[in-house]
């Protein structure tokens, strides 16, 4: 979180810390940090119901919403895009304009819960395969050719 306000029925659940600071609070300047913190959510997102289901909870919808919203980085906002879809496509899961969730229990059943499974596993698939070469740091030194002690 930057310094953003938020409304009181938005802090509900959500962690003290990410509001407490106020203005004073800094967004992280490093776009390849921001860029893993993300994908560190949206690995947590794709394991399974349970952990989307924590993340709501906890008002993590509303901090990628803020974040989405401010952030200059492409890459880093289509990552947070992906962490929004994962959170709003769980039929379970209605999240609501203020970012509260509401959960339907009685509409449970091993189809789903199966179907889940498999998209949660094309999801992991897709983040195992690791950063695109345009968040990777490229070096385009060739180190053979040059002798550093010039000594033979």
């Amino acid at each position: 979180m930057g310094p953003e306000s938020l409304e009181l029925n938005e802090k509900v659940n959500m962690d003290p810390d990410l509001w407490l600071q106020g203005p004073d609070q800094i967004r992280d300047l490093d776009s390849i940090t921001r860029l893993y913190c993300v994908e560190s959510i949206l690995t947590l997102l794709a394991t399974g119901r349970n952990s989307r289901q924590f993340m709501t909870v906890h008002q993590t919808y509303i901090v990628l919403k803020k974040c989405d919203a401010i952030e200059e980085n492409e890459v880093v906002s289509d990552r947070i895009g992906e962490c929004i879809t994962l959170l709003r496509r769980d039929p379970d899961i209605n999240i609501q304009e203020g970012g509260t969730s509401s959960t339907n229990e009685n509409d449970t059943n091993e189809n789903d819960t199966n179907e889940d499974d498999e998209d949660d596993i094309d999801i992991i698939d897709t983040i195992v395969k690791g950063p695109t070469s345009s968040t990777q740091i490229k070096l385009n030194i060739d180190y053979e050719d040059e002798d550093f002690d010039q000594v033979d």
